[in-house]
Parts: C-alpha cells; structure tokens; sequence
C-alpha cells in the first residue's frame, strides 16, 4: 500500500552521510568535515575560501591535538595563579625569591604543557594559503589581539605600580602567559586546527564551506 505524502509536512535537509576514506588518500571530506593524514599535501585551495584565482603560495602549518578536558587544563592553572595572586595582593603578602618564581613557572606552565603533550598527537599539512587570507590574518591581529594584550600587559604594569613586588614575585610570568593564552582563545575561532582524532585521521575546524565543497569536487573528480 503506498503512503500519501503529507502536503503539509516540513521538508527535511538531505542527510550528511558518512564517507570513508579512499585506500591510500591522505585526505578526504566526510559529513562536511575535512580530514587528513599527517603529512598531507592539500590542492590548491585556500581554506578561508578565498577564490582560487587569489595570488598565494603553498605552506606548512602544524597539527596539535589533544583531549577537550586536557585542552583546557593550562586556562585552569592561569586562573589558579590569577585568584592565588589575588589573594596575595588582598594581605600584601606576596613572597619574593627565585622559589616563588620557579614554583609559578612549575605550576602554572610546566606541568599543563606537559600533561598537553603527552595526551595529544601532531601533525603538519601542507596547505595553499591565499594573499588575502593572509592580509585578512594581520588585519585580524592588529584589531582583536594586540588590544588585548595591551589590556592585560598594562593592568600587571598597574598592580605593580600598587604592589612594587608583584611582578618580581611571579607577575611577570602572568603578563607573559595570559596574553598568549588569551590570543589563542582568539585565534581558535579562526585558525585552521584539529578538533579530533580517529585511527589516524585528524579532523579538521575552521575550513571555509566554500573550501569544503571546492575539495569535495576535486576528490569526486579523482575517484
């Protein structure tokens, strides 16, 4: 017996559907995500979806993943170090000395960065990168990180100036290391990076969809 269509019915999108990787392919598009292989050279096409006739040039940029709650261990230890500070500056107390120091460094940086290393995996890609996604990169820096780090760079410099030991007790190591990290906050909304990793395959974030279907094509061309 055949089903009458409801006339009313929302549509429904076409289901992603899942594609497996081409024996020997160092990369391939699945459910609209890009994978690759370490080592993987991309076609020339720019990722930020630049248009292909965009002057660029080809270039290596490397691979680091690693688990979503091991990802987020250093901004745990920065904010750590942030409220031990605080607390510091609230009894005008700070310890000073190569100790205090080495501790900070130890704590705050040291330990997260290994612990990042050893539960992640890394890679490089060759990639074509437009001129124009580049200029768009440095226009981007000059207008959303530079500010910030002069936001956090300058409030240290104040502290200091209320608390003369502050950065010789350990706050220097904050005007180094929250900057970079809040710059890379930044930068994860735009850069091209891993987001996960499955028997050797890393999958890739911030790939323009205009990239997306323009490898989609080529890889049904080759097929």
């Amino acid at each position: 017996m055949k089903t009458e269509e409801n006339p009313y019915a929302v549509p429904q999108a076409p289901a992603l559907t899942k594609a497996a990787p081409k024996e020997g392919a160092l990369w391939y598009v699945s459910e609209g995500v890009l994978h690759v292989r370490d080592g993987a050279s991309l076609p020339d096409v720019c990722l930020s979806g630049v248009s292909s006739s965009e002057p660029g040039k080809r270039q290596s940029i490397a691979l680091d993943w690693c688990p979503a709650w091991a990802r987020h261990v250093p901004d745990i230890g920065y904010l750590g170090l942030m409220i031990w500070f605080a607390r510091q500056l609230g009894t005008d107390d700070i310890p000073t000395g190569g100790h205090s120091l080495f501790i900070v460094l130890l704590v705050g940086m040291a330990l997260p960065a290994a612990l990042v290393r050893l539960t992640g995996k890394r890679g490089n890609l060759h990639i074509y990168r437009s001129g124009q996604a580049e200029r768009n990169d440095i226009r981007r820096w000059w207008f959303e990180n530079a500010p910030a780090a002069i936001i956090v760079i300058g409030g240290c410099l104040i502290l200091n100036r209320i608390y003369p030991d502050f950065i010789m007790s350990g706050g220097l190591v904050l005007m180094i290391c929250l900057p970079t990290s809040i710059i890379g906050l930044l930068e994860r909304r735009y850069k091209v990076r891993a987001v996960e990793f499955e028997n050797g395959w890393f999958g890739l974030a911030n790939v323009h969809p205009t990239a997306i279907t323009r490898l989609e094509e080529i890889e049904r061309r080759s097929q």
